[in-house]
């Protein structure tokens, strides 16, 4: 386990808006500044896909230093698994503050949840996966990938942040208005930048093919739809084989 940090800041908002950063490991207080714009800068602040594929999306900022830091932020790195091989894409080193796409305050429980949630699907899955592999069947081994994709939908978080809740933290209602379970009321975020609304405040276009992906401009659909195109279809392909049970159903 690496010794870099994580920060959560509690809020975006405003031009140049004050939030607070507590420290993972020495628990400590210190003001930062992040300002909106910065905050939509790529090349400042890192979208996780895989944070808005599980209805919860985070972007993360580097701490600069120099030299820069070659201590992997492993807990982080979560937040960049490929679902197929379970397998980071992104490496992320040093010491690194998360935020939520949607401006809403991040509770350090909230972080610690899904980083905790990613590397038990991380371990489970992977354990699906060699297994499935020592068959040397290739169905078998398609059959237990789209197992371990489906391990995250948002729904499979809905019940466990509320156990994992319960069984941590002292029971109370300030704990239970400041730790909302955002998986009951999921914001929706641009898939390829994470922001929670199009500029001047309205609502987030919609893939019209799946209708599981969003986008704040035309711009960002394009540049996500070469990933997205796979996904697409596989979605539509899922949305007609339940509309045919239900159909049968009804018959």
């Amino acid at each position: 386990m690496s010794s870099a940090t994580i920060s959560c800041i509690s809020r975006v908002a405003g031009p140049t808006s004050s939030v607070t950063a507590i420290s993972e490991v020495m628990n400590l207080h210190q003001k930062i500044e992040v300002t909106t714009a910065d905050f939509n800068d790529a090349s400042q602040w890192e979208l996780s896909l895989l944070s808005v594929k599980i209805g919860f999306g985070l972007k993360i900022k580097v701490i600069a230093t120099n030299p820069p830091s070659t201590t992997e932020n492993d807990r982080v790195s979560l937040l960049f698994l490929d679902q197929a091989t379970l397998v980071p894409t992104r490496r992320v080193y040093g010491d690194v503050i998360i935020a939520r796409c949607d401006g809403k305050p991040l509770h350090f429980f909230h972080a610690w949840f899904v980083l905790e949630q990613l590397d038990a699907m991380r371990v489970q899955g992977g354990s699906a996966l060699f297994k499935a592999n020592m068959t040397g069947n290739v169905h078998v081994h398609h059959r237990a990938r789209e197992a371990v994709a489906s391990m995250f939908a948002p729904k499979f978080f809905v019940a466990t942040f509320k156990t994992a809740k319960e069984r941590l933290l002292m029971p109370s209602p300030q704990a239970d208005a400041s730790l909302e379970n955002p998986w009951i009321n999921i914001v929706k975020a641009c898939g390829t930048c994470g922001v929670a609304q199009v500029a001047g405040g309205g609502p987030l276009l919609k893939c019209s093919r799946c209708n599981s992906a969003w986008y704040c401009s035309t711009e960002c659909q394009k540049e996500a739809w070469k990933g997205h195109k796979a996904e697409c279809t596989k979605e539509m392909k899922a949305e007609k084989a339940i509309a045919g049970m239900q159909e049968k159903v009804r018959k």
